[in-house]
């Protein structure tokens, strides 16, 4: 029974049967497929809203609807009433799915908005170039620390299997793959463990293999590293010099993902800070976040403060004649803006 005594429906007990059991959940392409527990295979495109079991070939619709909380929303799929339980004139009824296939489906409908967005803005190259990446990354999710050393220090390796990466062809596959050298460039950024010039080391390697460093590279090696000396070579050592002016560090939401999922600030705000600070004293910008940590809005401030600092000094020196007084009408207005 459930609250308040009622007896609960037989779609709901049908539910609840399925999520108490392990549930084998995977994706391809824009489709999302599971093993229910009575042993059928089910096949949900969220392109087509259509399931497909694969043993029996029936379909059934699938309706999606969103929440009150931008995060959370409802998938489920039509059911034939059963007799007897035809309350309404409705022969079907909806069925939610359990809750990984739930978890599972969202992904899949918001990576698919996601490429779909990407197109339209940057065509579809882009959305290629995104899927060697995520072709890629899970290529390389199996790597540990020391077989990417072997990869940046180019070690010699021995043969191996077809199905397997050796160190030594990827670090001769990413002289001609954008793909790889990209996600290269990720994997070597979370490499916490390693010393900070290793690190460093690893980004001038990816330069010499043809990586054309950019904004978003200031952008990642801040958020998934968050040390200086790595942030040094994007700065310091490009020519001509990376432009971090009006740069949005955190461009919206979605930087939750690039910051391992916690939204919280705490961990990740104070092993990034030392780069934040450098890029916002750089005249580089937050942007427009969902993130709640008075952390963070400290490091906002601060990095304010250093901003301002930098452009008195260089009006100091680049216009000596402007009075005292001026310039700290400039900072108070500076710091007031901001």
């Amino acid at each position: 029974q459930g609250p308040m005594g009622y007896t609960k429906g037989r779609a709901r007990r049908a539910a609840e049967k399925l999520t108490e059991k392990h549930i084998a959940v995977r994706h391809d392409g824009t489709s999302v497929l599971y093993e229910a527990s009575n042993g059928r295979t089910y096949k949900i495109d969220v392109l087509d809203m259509i399931q497909l079991n694969l043993s029996k070939g029936t379909r059934r619709n699938v309706h999606r609807h969103q929440g009150h909380g931008k995060n959370w929303s409802m998938w489920q799929y039509e059911a034939e009433r059963a007799e007897g339980r035809n309350y309404t004139h409705s022969k079907t009824t909806l069925v939610q799915y359990p809750k990984e296939v739930c978890i599972a489906l969202e992904d899949r409908f918001r990576h698919v908005r996601a490429a779909a967005s990407l197109a339209e803005l940057e065509g579809a190259q882009a959305v290629d170039r995104q899927r060697a990446e995520s072709a890629w990354r899970r290529k390389l999710a199996s790597f540990n620390g020391q077989r990417l050393r072997e990869v940046f220090a180019e070690v010699p390796t021995a043969p191996c299997a077809e199905e397997e990466l050796c160190a030594g062809a990827l670090a001769s596959e990413a002289s001609k793959d954008d793909g790889l050298r990209e996600v290269l460039f990720e994997v070597l950024l979370r490499q916490h463990g390693w010393p900070p010039c290793l690190v460093a080391e690893g980004i001038r390697w990816l330069r010499g293999k043809g990586l054309q460093l950019g904004a978003q590279h200031l952008r990642k090696a801040t958020l998934l590293h968050g040390g200086l000396t790595p942030l040094r070579v994007l700065l310091m050592e490009m020519e001509p010099p990376l432009d971090v002016m009006g740069l949005e560090i955190l461009v919206d939401h979605r930087c939750a993902v690039v910051t391992n999922g916690n939204t919280s600030g705490g961990g990740w705000v104070q092993r990034c800070k030392p780069a934040l600070k450098a890029l916002l004293a750089r005249g580089a910008v937050l942007g427009s976040h969902s993130l709640q940590s008075r952390l963070l809005k400290r490091v906002e401030e601060d990095g304010m403060s250093l901003w301002v600092e930098r452009v008195l000094e260089s009006l100091r020196r680049c216009r000596p004649e402007v009075p005292d007084l001026v310039l700290s009408r400039i900072a108070d207005f500076a710091r007031k803006g901001g």
